[in-house]
């Protein structure tokens, strides 16, 4: 970002109001100490401070007095507002299963749904899912659920049910690809599926504080989006370079899911969603360069939150993303490394199965299904 871009926006849009919640990357070679001796007058309106691999941002409100610091300010490599971040979601009703992502044919409606796997199921892997809280008590999660840390000021717990649903396409026992691994509830949107990036960024630099003291292996589930935003990209890709896959979903407007954040920070299994009922994108999904893979994302059974034993489908990238990030935990359980895991489900996909037909005017859309190799053992 030249001076000239970093600094117009900043003069312009500082300066209509009062204060704003904005977000300040530091440079890398920056010490938080050094920049608060040399900026006093920033010491007062920051209260938050991220750090994790080699990214570290301030939080605060800016008054428009100081604008013209924030503007010049050699130690700053990269803002934003402290935008709005949302689940991705799409409502619906009608049951199904999962068994494409161990199938190479289509499922037929009459023939049997069979779910091919390696026991080991990703058992001593732990998958974070950074939601609207998880439902941890439910039958389905075998006490595998587990609470983390709430960053949005409601309390643990999921009051608006996207989350168990993910958690459960994770790894439940019935609906889940890792149906062995341990889920961490890491609430980072509310009720209304609304979230600040700054408890975004709280909720990513936990997880990775906490996966790298406790050393078992990990990965983490991002069903959620905001417009395409540098520094919430990224916060992702440190988390990334820090040896942790994350998984994220594409996206639900129809779309190319570059235009979304963190679909498209580099080095994330970004999923788009496909029904697998007749093997066609979505029209909902989001697609392009930026999506690495579909999975299932029509209709698709999970978990409900309204009590410990229900059921719901819903629809969404959403769904797709846990899927991919369970089969990430498949092979870390399995033995795989994480940059290894995650090439793996790239490389070995399910190829071309898509219908060609719907994806006319979706350029640079890979034709690639989730595939789990049918349990066959790694190699």
């Amino acid at each position: 970002m030249t001076r000239m871009l970093f600094l117009l926006p900043v003069l312009l849009l500082l300066q209509l109001a009062q204060a704003r919640n904005m977000i300040l990357q530091l440079k890398n070679e920056t010490h938080l100490s050094d920049f608060f001796t040399l900026n006093p007058h920033f010491l007062a309106h920051f209260d938050k401070y991220h750090s994790f691999g080699n990214f570290q941002a301030l939080a605060g409100d800016i008054p428009s007095s100081l604008v013209y610091a924030l503007a010049k300010n050699l130690m700053i490599k990269d803002w934003t507002f402290d935008i709005d971040v949302k689940i991705y979601d799409v409502q619906a009703n009608a049951p199904r299963h999962l068994a494409r992502t161990s199938n190479l044919e289509p499922i037929s409606a009459f023939g049997p749904q069979d779910f091919v796997h390696d026991p080991s199921d990703g058992s001593g892997v732990d998958i974070y899912i950074l939601d609207t809280g998880v439902r941890h008590q439910h039958i389905e999660f075998e006490n595998r659920g587990k609470p983390g840390r709430d960053f949005t000021g409601e309390g643990m717990g999921d009051q608006n049910g996207h989350g168990t649903h993910v958690a459960g396409l994770a790894a439940s026992k019935t609906y889940g690809i890792a149906k062995k691994a341990n889920i961490i509830d890491v609430k980072v949107t509310g009720e209304d599926g609304m979230g600040a990036l700054s408890s975004v960024l709280a909720g990513l630099e936990w997880a990775a504080a906490e996966i790298h003291r406790n050393g078992r292996p990990a990965v983490i589930n991002m069903s959620l989006g905001a417009p395409k935003n540098s520094v919430f990209n990224a916060a992702v890709e440190a988390a990334i370079d820090s040896g942790i896959p994350v998984v994220v979903a594409a996206g639900n407007t129809n779309t190319p899911a570059c235009l979304d954040s963190p679909a498209s920070a580099n080095g994330v299994l970004t999923v788009g969603a496909f029904d697998d009922r007749t093997d066609t994108i979505a029209s909902f999904s989001n697609w392009g360069q930026c999506v690495d893979i579909f999975a299932p994302g029509v209709e698709v059974i999970s978990l409900s939150n309204q009590n410990n034993r229900g059921t719901v489908a819903q629809s969404g990238s959403s769904m797709s993303a846990p899927l991919a990030a369970g089969l990430v935990a498949y092979y870390l359980g399995m033995g795989d490394e994480p940059h290894k895991a995650m090439t793996r489900i790239r490389d070995w996909a399910n190829m071309n199965r898509l219908s060609r037909r719907g994806m006319m005017f979706k350029p640079f859309t890979p034709n690639k299904i989730l595939f789990n190799l049918a349990g066959e053992p790694l190699w």
